[in-house]
């Protein structure tokens, strides 16, 4: 089978299956990512260092903090020595929201995953890295 075919294959199947419709949809737009490595720092960390670490625009950071700000999962403070600098903590209630969501990611991928053998599963594991990490591979090659 060609590229275009296992395309069309894996479009037929996603519209005969229709779009999941998950209660914490945020995982999807940068969110988990973001609320995942502001867990790790105590202390905060400057937005700035959001941008770099997941090499998108200070735009995008803005856009993903200004959501997550307004649903009280994080917040920002000036620096105590230089007010342009912004640094961005998790809340309690953003460490409680991404450990439900990984929970419930959880628990919908070991209902999915009930019933396939473990080879089938390690075999689609396989398979998926492989394919992820040529895609990679190309993006390199195209920014070289």
């Amino acid at each position: 089978m060609t590229g275009e075919e296992y395309f069309e294959r894996i479009s037929a199947l996603m519209k005969k299956y229709g779009k999941p419709k998950f209660d914490q949809n945020e995982g999807f737009h940068g969110v988990i990512p973001v609320l995942s490595e502001l867990v790790k720092y105590e202390d905060g960390i400057v937005a700035g260092e959001i941008a770099e670490k997941f090499q998108i625009s200070t735009a995008r950071v803005a856009k993903i903090l200004n959501y997550l700000e307004d649903k009280e999962y994080v917040i920002r403070k000036k620096h105590e020595i230089d007010k342009r600098v912004t640094i961005v903590s998790i809340t309690e209630k953003g460490k409680e929201f991404l450990i439900s969501f990984k929970k419930q990611r959880a628990d919908d991928m070991t209902y999915a995953l009930e019933g396939i053998p473990d080879s089938d599963i390690e075999t689609f594991i396989d398979v998926t890295e492989k394919i992820i990490s040529k895609l990679c591979q190309r993006k390199v090659e195209e920014n070289a």
